[in-house]
């Protein structure tokens, strides 16, 4: 235990400094100690509390992206997975995913449950 609470304090300190995402971490870290029927928080179960915190970090700025902010992850997501990155910026907007299934991304992008999200047109200032 006693390794525990400087690691979580350095994994903050590398992220955002923050006092609260150290005891963040150092909660979770419990928690998986507690699921696991453990009574010594480890190393193991910050270190898997990181990852869980920084997996629930990209998931929700991904459920924050706007419908062209979508279209331009799934385009990116297809050059990477062909290999074709680095990805020069107009790239994406050339790309025939982009060009050809942007209905396709609009389903997709239907399907995937957001918070505080709007939607606005080019010509509509956003807030």
């Amino acid at each position: 235990m006693a390794s525990v609470v400087p690691l979580c304090s350095a994994f903050a300190a590398q992220d955002t400094g923050s006092t609260r995402q150290a005891l963040r971490l150092l909660y979770l870290a419990g928690k998986r100690t507690a699921d696991n029927s453990e009574k010594e928080v480890t190393e193991n179960h910050v270190r898997g509390a990181k990852e869980e915190l920084d997996q629930s970090k990209v998931i929700e700025g991904m459920q924050k992206l706007t419908t062209q902010g979508h279209a331009v992850l799934i385009s990116l997501a297809s050059h990477a997975a062909k290999g074709e990155t680095p990805v020069r910026t107009r790239d994406p907007i050339r790309h025939p995913l982009h060009q050809k299934n942007f209905q396709l991304i609009l389903l997709i992008h239907s399907m995937i449950p957001h918070r505080n999200f709007s939607v606005t047109s080019p010509s509509m200032p956003r807030d």
